[in-house]
């Protein structure tokens, strides 16, 4: 497996796996390829993005996205995307992907990495294996408009 730092130039390579991904279980999102290209567009623009894309033989297999910020004692990673071609879930993919994300951003001076996931046991299981635990500080709160 190869590893390549994500661009702009980039977005056809990786939109249709985005939507493919997210648009089935277990979120069953409704991206289109025009609102995943914004999405996704808007976040490799963001000052301080990290994006890698995963390819096995040439072909894009996954990708990882996500942004640096910083506090007043500490520079988080902000992991905002990771999905895995659905045809090949399963295979340790997404689990590489994650170790190389940690291992680049640690090597830049993070000491956090904080991320969103959905509220179901494949998501929590997956990211306790990669050593994440769930927070008893932060919450998510939202409001509908």
């Amino acid at each position: 497996m190869e590893f390549k730092i994500m661009t702009r130039e980039d977005l056809d390579k990786i939109v249709e796996l985005y939507v493919g991904a997210f648009n089935g279980e277990p979120w069953y999102d409704k991206w289109t390829v025009e609102t995943a290209k914004k999405r996704l567009g808007q976040m490799i623009g963001c000052e301080d993005s990290l994006g890698l894309i995963a390819y096995d033989n040439n072909k894009v297999v996954g990708m990882a996205l996500g942004n640096k910020e910083y506090y007043y004692d500490a520079v988080h990673f902000h992991f905002k995307e990771l999905c895995v071609d659905t045809a090949i879930k399963g295979k340790g993919i997404g689990s590489k992907l994650v170790d190389e994300m940690v291992r680049r951003v640690k090597v830049d001076g993070v000491t956090e990495i904080i991320l969103w996931t959905l509220r179901c046991s494949e998501m929590l299981g997956f990211y306790e294996k990669q050593n994440f635990k769930v927070s008893d500080e932060l919450i998510i709160m939202r409001r509908s408009l």
